[in-house]
């Protein structure tokens, strides 16, 4: 008979896949928003540019029950390339926060019947902007997209990507193995380097998003962005860099000796295999009984610890196993 615990974890999962669509689509078509602004932007640097009028050119003013209320330019523009007259309604690609001061400086600007340049693409007339080149708020959207790129990340490991993983390799992705020549070696961590690296750019960016959002108004965004966007990436590769592995195993099958070494603590002398009567799994930890000192091995969960001590009881072939 289940319990109601077990019937509530057997709908984690489903539910987490299902939510992973929704939440992956909104934040991948948003990714594509960001970068086709980029890249826009910054090809309009080659646009060529001609005369133009302002045909149109007016505050708009909408209202949101749940966002609030927003403003933009609608503002229209006329001009003539080889001859050929063209229109369009285009100020930039890409991202724009614009506050009601903001826009009626534009408005200003933009007044109607005012000559004005415009920038075209040389091979498509009708691709038209006022304003070229890459603006501080051309990176806001991507920072602004950092968090929930993450969590989309992080929850698509949790769920497919360590059910792919285990489908294929039982080894705990926590637990790095690989053999040179005679010898085997083993990094054992608490947390991966990447998802502190991934938590570091979460959080550092939530924060620069409002430091950012509301500095804007205040000071130039150049000011705000740069810096932001160095901390994001100064602080993912810390914690890279600074997550370091709980254990260091190196096993030595031809002489029978097992060295360990955990930071922080003192490094130990290596210890004979033949010397080990048990290596036993208890919680999170890996227990070796050598003598008047057991040695314990930190893991990130109790599977881990299990892996760990199968592992290491293949290495040692002999005694107690449970």
């Amino acid at each position: 008979m289940k319990s109601a615990g077990s019937n509530g974890s057997g709908c984690t999962i489903p539910f987490l896949l299902f939510w992973l669509v929704g939440w992956s689509a909104g934040t991948l078509l948003f990714d594509g928003i960001a970068a086709w602004g980029l890249y826009k932007q910054f090809g309009s640097l080659s646009y060529k540019e001609v005369t133009g009028v302002v045909t149109k050119s007016e505050m708009q003013v909408d209202h949101d029950s749940e966002d609030g209320t927003s403003y933009r330019l609608d503002v229209e523009y006329s001009y003539e390339v080889d001859g050929l007259g063209y229109t369009n309604d285009r100020l930039r690609y890409g991202f724009e926060m614009n506050d009601r001061g903001k826009v009626q400086r534009l408005v200003d600007e933009y007044t109607v019947d005012k000559s004005i340049i415009v920038y075209h693409h040389p091979a498509d007339p009708e691709d038209s902007v006022l304003v070229r080149g890459l603006s501080a708020m051309d990176f806001f959207l991507p920072l602004f997209l950092v968090p929930f790129n993450m969590i989309m990340i992080g929850v698509f490991s949790f769920t497919v990507g360590s059910r792919v993983r285990g489908s294929s390799c039982k080894r705990p992705i926590t637990i790095k193995v690989w053999q040179r020549d005679v010898n085997w070696f083993a990094k054992v961590y608490k947390f991966l380097p990447i998802a502190a690296a991934g938590v570091a750019a979460l959080a550092i960016s939530f924060i620069s998003i409002f430091v950012v959002g509301f500095g804007q108004f205040v000071v130039p965004g150049w000011i705000l962005i740069i810096p932001a966007w160095c901390l994001v990436i100064a602080g993912s590769l810390l914690a890279w860099l600074k997550t370091s592995p709980t254990v260091l195993l190196e096993v030595d099958e031809y002489h029978q000796r097992l060295t360990v070494r955990q930071p922080g603590r003192r490094a130990r002398d290596p210890i004979d295999l033949a010397s080990i009567q048990s290596i036993v799994a208890r919680g999170d930890n890996v227990v070796l009984e050598c003598g008047s000192a057991p040695l314990e091995l930190s893991c990130s969960g109790e599977s881990e610890a299990k892996w760990l001590r199968d592992w290491l009881w293949e290495r040692w072939r002999g005694g107690s196993r449970d």
